[in-house]
């Protein structure tokens, strides 16, 4: 006793000094640990079963996705995360045959097993959702995701007719977030189960999954970037809607291949009747330059198809034996090619009263007359030709600089449509947004 005293006392313990308890919440939570959660779970997270590869899931296009909720604890973030890659419709019915009459459109089901993450409670599942469980798998693909101890999965005897397992361990949120990347392949599963499931799957057990091209979640630590700083974004979005600069906002901000901010703020108009919210949808037509004819130029570039010095005339053949032949592509993007800032095309589709000529609409769409200028109205198939003609054809200025020109990004499709043999739309949907999981992107 006297020596434990007396190494007290040299500790200091005899000067008394209360903890400071103002931020222990936050020194306990920091975003450091936040950064290592996700590391665990993404190493973690295992994948038992994988039957015709069904994990990820890859084509968005064909799959019709229900989600289906078993067990008794949260699973928003899941759900949430989920729908962030495609859309996942939620089903539910407590009688099980009705519940298969809502589940009869949808070809695959995640079957999601919620449980609170108590180390001395027992996860097993119970009769009624195991035989929901089987029941749904004998008209449907399944993918199985367990939010509990491996053991739950103890009570399951017949796995034949669930094509995907996985184990997620805990019922956390960053444990949700993360299992919802590797359904859809924004991160790969790597994990290996700790112990053995009946007869059906063995210690150290695991498949590997692949990593595609999507955006994953993760925190701005995960990516060397700080939490404190992108939370300024929050003031400034704040400041320009409260002096009214835009009635909302929506922000994502993503880093290696990681969405590590997205908030949205305010209304959709000043009268603050609908708020926005990260699945608001903004028409972004004027950005189209942007989000779609450069990503699929930059890939150009990246394959080396052409490079700052390719001439106009390598990329489009028909600028060959014009005084545009020899613009280069650094010229052609940054305005210094000399080309005219516009010209308004549709004014020689008008007829002698300024309005809509026959020769070149139609109010109806058919095969020849396809293309949609506005409501019940639809230009001729080939006048894009006929702009492009144009172009060929316009006055070039002689003097070097800068000039904003609409012509660039007429030209740069042109370019991509003819070196790719595929339309803009579908080029930019197959090469980025699909295979992003962006499927309000259209």
């Amino acid at each position: 006793v006297k020596k434990i005293l007396k190494y007290k006392f040299k500790a200091g313990l005899n000067h008394y000094k209360p903890v400071e308890i103002k931020n222990v919440y936050e020194d306990l939570n920091t975003p450091k640990n936040d950064a290592l959660q996700y590391e665990l779970f993404e190493n973690a997270i295992t994948v038992l079963k994988n039957t015709e590869d069904i994990l990820p899931i890859k084509n968005l296009e064909t799959n019709t996705i229900a989600y289906v909720k078993l067990g008794d604890d949260m699973n928003s973030s899941f759900v949430n995360t989920l729908k962030k890659y495609t859309e996942v419709t939620e089903v539910a019915d407590e009688d099980i045959e009705c519940l298969k009459e809502k589940l009869a459109v949808f070809n695959t089901v995640i079957v999601g097993f919620h449980k609170l993450d108590k180390a001395w409670k027992k996860d097993d599942f119970n009769e009624k959702e195991l035989a929901i469980l089987q029941e749904i798998a004998k008209d449907h693909k399944v993918i199985l995701d367990v939010f509990a101890k491996p053991y739950a999965l103890n009570t399951i005897t017949n796995f034949d007719n669930i094509e995907g397992v996985v184990v997620s361990y805990q019922n956390s949120v960053i444990s949700q977030v993360v299992s919802a990347q590797v359904i859809f392949g924004a991160v790969a599963a790597k994990g290996r189960v700790p112990v053995s499931i009946n007869n059906n799957f063995k210690v150290n057990d695991g498949i590997d999954t692949q990593k595609i091209n999507r955006l994953g979640f993760a925190t701005p630590e995960s990516v060397g970037m700080k939490s404190e700083t992108l939370n300024k974004i929050d003031n400034l979005a704040n400041y320009a809607i409260n002096n009214e600069f835009t009635p909302g906002i929506q922000i994502l901000v993503a880093r290696k291949g990681k969405v590590v901010y997205q908030k949205s703020f305010g209304s959709q108009t000043y009268q603050k009747l609908q708020p926005i919210n990260n699945s608001s949808i903004y028409d972004v037509a004027s950005l189209t330059k942007i989000l779609a004819t450069l990503p699929n130029v930059m890939q150009q570039y990246d394959q080396q198809a052409i490079n700052m010095e390719t001439t106009l005339g390598t990329m489009l053949p028909m600028f060959n034996g014009t005084d545009k032949q020899n613009i280069n592509f650094k010229d052609l993007l940054s305005h210094y090619a000399g080309l005219q800032a516009w010209i308004p095309f549709y004014k020689a589709t008008l007829d002698e009263k300024n309005h809509p000529s026959k020769k070149y609409y139609r109010k109806i769409a058919d095969t020849e007359f396809s293309k949609q200028v506005a409501d019940s109205l639809f230009i001729r198939n080939d006048y894009h030709d006929t702009i492009m003609k144009i172009i060929v054809d316009s006055k070039l200025s002689t003097v070097r600089e800068y000039k904003y020109s609409d012509f660039t990004f007429i030209i740069l499709k042109q370019y991509l449509e003819t070196v790719t043999g595929k339309k803009l739309d579908d080029l930019i949907q197959t090469q980025f947004f699909n295979s992003m999981g962006m499927n309000n992107s259209n």
